[in-house]
């Protein structure tokens, strides 16, 4: 747990936060890693399809968009190519430039990405990651 400077935190003039916690708890972070009983809770759930999660290798994101960006900031450096759908989130393209990857579109239609298309981008291009939309 990581407390901050006191100065930032002001209390009422009774020594209560605004909100109403005691004085130990108005001024404690939460644990970094998040909430343990959610994170087993989530391991449990896909140990049933046979994925294997530990506490230690579950991260939970806030949405979607967190996840993308935690993802490209991990595994993109600048110039690295990306395959991704034509079309394609948005959102995803512009995280990507973020972190100064190039994102190659691959054709694909109502029953998602052409296979052939994405067989010859692969051998053209050498990609980093295939970002797919499910």
């Amino acid at each position: 747990m990581a407390f901050p400077q006191r100065k930032l935190c002001p209390l009422t003039k009774s020594g209560k936060s605004p909100t109403r916690c005691c004085r130990k708890t108005a001024r404690k972070f939460c644990n970094t890693e998040g909430y343990r009983p959610l994170i087993e809770s989530a391991g449990e759930y896909v140990r049933r399809d046979g994925v294997t999660a530990t506490p230690e290798s579950t991260l939970i994101v806030s949405g979607g968009q967190q996840g993308i960006d935690l993802t490209f900031k991990a595994f993109i450096n600048k110039g690295d190519r990306v395959l991704v759908e034509n079309p394609t989130y948005l959102a995803a393209l512009h995280i990507l430039k973020t972190y100064e990857g190039e994102a190659i579109g691959v054709d694909s239609d109502e029953d998602g990405i052409n296979i052939l298309d994405l067989a010859k981008k692969i051998v053209f291009y050498a990609p980093k990651i295939l970002y797919l939309v499910p």
